[in-house]
């Protein structure tokens, strides 16, 4: 298989979902957890965090904007400013940040822009806002608007709304190209006092950022094999695709994969990443992770984009590993497009779900 079409990222696994936007589910009945919604309306929600004082952050990839350029594989690429950071607090919600990049594959007349902006997400203990920007390859096309060269980064912000970049991640693809394809789409951010750990689900790897700006790779996942669910169903590679990335209590890297086509259920991972060692299996069973995040307990949640695999549309679930891996088991089901997750310290979960809606995003609170 040629690598064009070996290549299908993270863009195309949202196209997959956005083509069978009709598909909604309602959340699974009978004996399901108490869910709660605690914020709606918003741009392509994403990743997900708690803030020291309880206020939950989400990212916004957006809606792109107008300014479309014919992108290398012939289809449109639109840019504008409309990636934010939404926050949650005390029974209500405000952008505290507006005004970021985002990017948009165009998809088919009447459905709505396959948004990329801000994607991973981490509050620090200090009340500061780490997060990514996705697709740092699109600003290769836009490379005459200044706010489009932040795509690729990894930036850093302020409760108060202001922000500063902190590493070039889409960069180190470039210039180093660790797996043998450029491809930079960082999206998964984890940090911590001296830096911060971010998956580029482009590149298939894990690289450091430290507080200067310098970037290193801790590690690649290669690709595995998988069957076409459809004839000639023959072999084929599935890419890693890795999209989240938490520390664990142990503190070694945890990272969950989207998977690439043909996006089989049952095949995303979380591996176990100690810098220096090749990673080590954690949990298995789970499809299509987004973004996952440990409890106080240790319990690992997550958020599954679609748990039946993309294929079959974009109806994931929220899922869980006890401490020291396993097997995922079932939270919450028939959850729409759930984009972030994260654990509060009072048992209950953070999700945000119809991450491919512009304008239709939501969060919503669970108690297993």
């Amino acid at each position: 298989m040629s690598a064009s079409r070996r290549r299908i990222r993270f863009l195309i696994a949202m196209g997959a979902a956005l083509a069978l936007l009709s598909a909604v589910a309602a959340p699974a009945a009978g004996d399901a957890p108490t869910m709660t919604l605690v914020a709606s309306g918003l741009n392509s929600p994403r990743g997900v965090d708690i803030g020291p004082n309880g206020a939950v952050y989400v990212a916004e990839a957006g809606t792109a904007g107008g300014d479309c350029r014919t992108g290398p594989g012939g289809g449109d690429v639109c840019f504008g400013a409309t990636g934010s950071i939404t926050r949650i607090w005390n029974g209500s919600q405000s952008r505290i940040l507006s005004g970021l990049p985002s990017v948009a594959m165009v998809g088919e007349p009447g459905q709505p822009p396959q948004a990329v902006g801000p994607a991973g997400i981490d509050v620090l203990g200090n009340g500061n806002i780490e997060f990514t920007l996705g697709n740092g390859s699109a600003r290769l096309l836009f490379d005459d608007l200044p706010l489009a060269q932040w795509l690729g980064w990894l930036i850093k912000a302020t409760p108060a709304g202001t922000w500063k970049p902190l590493a070039d991640v889409a960069a180190f693809e470039f210039d180093n190209n660790p797996e043998g394809e450029i491809n930079a789409n960082p999206f998964g951010v984890a940090a911590v006092a001296g830096g911060a750990a971010v998956t580029d689900s482009g590149g298939n790897d894990l690289v450091w950022t430290d507080r200067a700006g310098r970037v290193s790779l801790v590690t690649v996942f290669p690709d595995r094999t998988a069957t076409l669910p459809f004839p000639p169903f023959s072999q084929m590679p599935l890419e890693s695709v890795p999209t989240a990335v938490a520390q664990g209590p142990d503190g070694a890297w945890y990272v969950g994969e989207l998977t690439g086509f043909p996006f089989p259920q049952g095949a995303a991972h979380v591996w176990r990443v100690v810098p220096g060692e090749a990673p080590t299996l954690y949990a298995s069973g789970l499809t299509n992770v987004m973004d996952i995040d440990f409890a106080p307990d240790g319990t690992l949640y997550a958020a599954e984009l679609a748990h039946a695999g993309l294929l079959a549309g974009p109806i994931g679930a929220l899922m869980k590993v006890p401490l020291g891996g396993g097997t995922a088991q079932e939270v919450a089901t028939g959850l729409f497009a759930p984009g972030g997750v994260a654990a509060a310290s009072d048992g209950s979960v953070y999700v945000s779900t119809c991450t491919l809606c512009p304008g239709g995003g939501e969060v919503w609170r669970i108690v297993p």
